[in-house]
């Protein structure tokens, strides 16, 4: 049970391999051999130098602030004399250092590319750094070595019954299996993840950058979207051209735009064009010789970057969609399979068109598909299909548009027509909604103007739960049939956000798919003609492709755009403290530039003071050691943030008005005897157990096997009086040994966690209210929002549990209506989700 399989390509000659779970991913015991430089942080004279200066550049500190620190740190040698001096005296000073030391990585050049406009050549600069030289750096790193990909594979994990396929890191998908069999024999494919978006860089979006960041997909996804060596690369810096009043819209000004955008791009991936055909050996940071293709199959932009690197029409043609070729006016109706865009088929409309007598007849061809007349730059790049390469983005498409700037809004709608009181009230219930570690709590959602992507997930995750009361069925028919049109999107948002997938997460997210489209042609139809709205739009169309993605791509966060946004916050920062505001982008770059340089630094000294901890030999020793096990994780639970020891008669004093107190002394006796009994051999019943005082805690970290990727996960609970200020007693799933509601766990709000030791036996024990599902008909709105009901025992049923019995944390939500009947808030994350999917 729970054995993983793993087939490799058959080029790598490598036989297929069952694993035990919990040595996946731990029996390949890998030595690196390194090189170790004892200065590392040369040019600068000391270590302590080189750190200070790391700070400088890291926080965008500007001259004044660095010549000010450096005025009361000069000399200092703080608590490690073995970092050296702080020597420098200046900021020009340290800038000269850096300028030494910028060599250790390679850096930006400027180059220009022109087009012919209405007349005249415009010409503008373009900014590269070269992507090779970097790629080369990562694939010869030997501490980057363990964490390559060379081979495409297929995982299986094993269910009892038979083996169920999974997909979570690219190299699992489909795609990378089909790009290792066009190479020639020995060939191993080097996939490159471009991103490009433009960015306002000043509050008042006057200055712009637009970065072009590379990553490389045969690396682990988290060292891969991390931000040290590995992690996202700067590679380019694409010209803004400047809107024109009198050529805004205009199709040949959007047209030389694009032109522009592909030269650019034809500059910075010059060397990817060229090895791309040839392949290159190299001999790869683990010693073994490699011949490695670079490819660009993979694509992380928001659709109206999509639409500029594939060369599409976009919003208003009639083929919006750069993958297939649905019209403009079935956006909305996912039944219908349309053909797929390739490279064979477009490039081909293209030539055809460029052989057209005359510019009217071309035209008219590159319209029937969408098409601009414009020469593809990525169609010069082998394996590098542009539009089997665009890549679905939850952000973007889900997050920011479908949820965010459409169904929210229409929901908004709906409730704003009841009148300001129902506003107020889906304001206060969303205010009431419980606090929950990773998910932003919100005041008031009727009136935000600007929300980012991760806000605007979370209120989707939460806002069935406090409009359910508002738009009902007989109150706004049309309001009901959205809130199931909700209900869908969020599951289909939560199959999205899944870190594995396996062939039956893919098949309901299907279902899901098919079953939102159906439910917004039902309430375009049955809603009132105030609230009609045309969704034939991109965004409602594109997630049509996603579960095709997954399969061939692996889970979305491995093309997601989320960890290339987050750089646009350290570009405007940049912007602010380190730029005169004229001619920025040298001055940014060069920023950027020192910042990769200062990581690169930072990584040979790691690899220095691991060397200094004799942590290689450690890792010789373990090499020797053959044993057959290896343990896995431990620690499920850890009770913190302790009071200090209180009596039983305490307990029952401080909670006189409280029913699940009542006999709280006899009931905590009865409950440790019954453990003994079922425990110890031959123990006889003590009504007299030695229980004086008990030690409370108010913070509860619980750590369990997730669902979704079957890795531990965290929940980090509360049961405290007074958190931050108000009450807060977290809700947990607990396993029993017997029958309930939910299967054989129930759910339950913890009412106090502490430790007590008796006969020098210490438990950890937790009073809990239960909750089950209410017996009898469910209710209709129940079953079309797919919420999961639980109703409060009477509260003199609480009961004592161990801590150990604890299988994760619970997030519930009032019901608003109903008093004592509660949600469980299934859309917090996704092992909560796939829990309770069948329950549901």
């Amino acid at each position: 049970m729970d054995d993983i399989k793993c087939e490799y390509h058959p080029s790598s000659q490598r036989p297929a391999s069952i694993d035990r779970f919990h040595e996946y991913g731990h029996n390949l015991k890998v030595r690196v051999d390194h090189i170790i430089d004892n200065e590392p942080w040369r040019p600068f004279r000391t270590r302590r130098d080189f750190e200070f200066a790391s700070i400088t550049i890291t926080e965008s500190l500007n001259e004044k602030t660095v010549d000010v620190l450096l005025e009361l740190a000069y000399g200092a040698v703080g608590r490690d004399p073995n970092r050296g001096v702080l020597t420098l005296q200046s900021y020009k000073e340290m800038m000269n250092i850096w300028k030494l030391a910028a060599d250790k990585m390679p850096g930006f050049t400027k180059h220009i590319v022109s087009d012919m406009y209405k007349g005249n050549q415009l010409s503008y600069d373009v900014w590269r750094r070269p992507v090779w030289d970097w790629v080369m750096k990562l694939v010869q790193d030997p501490s980057l070595a363990p964490h390559f990909e060379w081979d495409a594979k297929r995982l299986y994990k094993f269910n009892g019954e038979s083996w169920i396929r999974f997909y979570d890191e690219l190299v699992t998908g489909d795609l990378w299996w089909e790009l290792q069999s066009t190479l020639p024999d020995g060939g191993k494919p080097l996939i490159l993840i471009i991103y490009a978006d433009k960015t306002r860089l000043s509050t008042f979006g006057t200055a712009k950058g637009y970065p072009v960041i590379a990553r490389v997909g045969n690396l682990n996804i988290d060292i891969r979207n991390g931000e040290g060596p590995g992690g996202g690369f700067m590679v380019g810096w694409l010209p803004v051209i400047e809107e024109l009043a009198s050529e805004t819209h205009k199709t040949k000004w959007t047209n030389h735009k694009a032109t522009i955008y592909h030269l650019a791009m034809g500059v910075i991936l010059e060397d990817i064009i060229t090895h791309s055909h040839t392949g290159f050996a190299v001999k790869c940071g683990d010693s073994i010789q490699r011949t490695l293709y670079p490819c660009i199959p993979i694509k992380s932009a928001d659709y109206e970057e999509v639409c500029v690197m594939t060369l599409t029409r976009g919003t208003g043609s009639y083929f919006p969609c750069p993958v297939c070729l649905v019209p403009d006016d079935k956006l909305a109706i996912h039944n219908t399979t349309y053909p797929l865009r390739t490279q064979a088929t477009m490039k081909k409309i293209y030539n055809d068109a460029m052989a057209m007598k005359t510019v009217d007849e071309s035209n008219n061809l590159l319209k029937k598909y969408g098409l601009r007349g414009i020469d593809n730059v990525f169609w010069k790049i082998a394996n590098s299909d542009p539009y089997r390469s665009t890549s679905f983005d939850c952000l973007h498409t889900f997050d920011g548009g479908l949820f965010d700037d459409h169904l929210f809004k229409q929901i908004l709608l709906h409730v704003t027509a009841l009148g300001r009181k129902s506003l107020t009230t889906l304001d206060n219930q969303m205010m009431a909604f419980p606090r929950w570690s990773g998910l932003n709590h919100f005041k008031a959602i009727t009136t935000l103007s600007f929300n980012d992507g991760s806000k605007s997930e979370d209120i989707s995750k939460c806002i069935l739960f406090a409009a359910h009361n508002i738009l009902t069925r007989q109150v706004d028919a049309g309001g009901y049939i959205l809130l199931k049109c909700m209900r869908c999107y969020i599951n289909l948002r939560m199959y999205a956000g899944l870190q594995v997938h396996t062939s039956e997460t893919i098949l309901a997210g299907r279902h899901e798919v098919q079953q939102l489209s159906i439910l917004l042609q039902e309430y375009q139809a049955k809603t009132k003609p105030e609230f009609h709205k045309n969704w034939n739009f991109p965004k409602n169309h594109l997630y049509v492709h996603l579960f095709d993605d997954i399969e061939r791509k692996g889970a979305t966060r491995n093309y997601s755009t989320k960890p290339y946004e987050k750089s646009h916050g350290g570009l405007k920062t940049t912007y602010r403290r380190r730029t005169n505001f004229k001619n920025i982008a040298p001055q940014i770059l060069l920023i950027d530039h020192l910042k990769q340089v200062s990581e690169f630094i930072w990584d040979e000294i790691n690899v220095l003071d691991a060397s200094r901890e004799a942590v290689l030999a450690h890792r010789d020793e373990e090499d020797e050691d053959d044993g057959d096990d290896v343990q896995p994780p431990s620690g499920h639970y850890r009770l913190g943030s302790r009071s200090k020891p209180i009596t039983l008669a305490e307990v029952e004093a401080n909670h006189q008005a409280d029913a699940a107190f009542e006999r709280f002394r006899l009931r905590l006796s009865e409950f440790i005897n019954r453990d003994l009994q079922r425990y110890v051999f031959n123990y006889t019943w003590n009504s007299y157990l030695k229980i004086s005082k008990i030690h409370p805690g108010k913070y509860l970290t619980i750590n369990y096997e997730s669902t979704v990727d079957w890795r531990q996960d965290t929940d980090l609970l509360r049961c405290n009086p007074k958190f931050q200020g108000a009450p807060r007693y977290d809700h947990v799933i607990i396993k029993t040994a017997r029958p309930t509601t939910l299967g054989a766990d129930i759910v339950a709000q913890l009412l106090m966690v502490f430790s007590i030791t008796v006969d020098e036996a210490t438990y950890d024990i937790a009073l809990v209210h239960p909750l089950d599902r209410p017996s009898g008909v469910r209710q209709q709105k129940d079953i079309d929002l797919q919420l999961l009901r639980l109703r409060g025992r009477p509260r003199k049923s609480a009961e004592f549990v161990f801590l150990s019995s604890i299988i994760r944390g619970a997030l519930v939500v009032p019901d608003f209506i109903q008093q004592g009947d509660y949600f469980l808030v299934d859309t917090v994350d996704g092992d909560m989700f796939l829990r309770y999917r069948l329950i549901k």
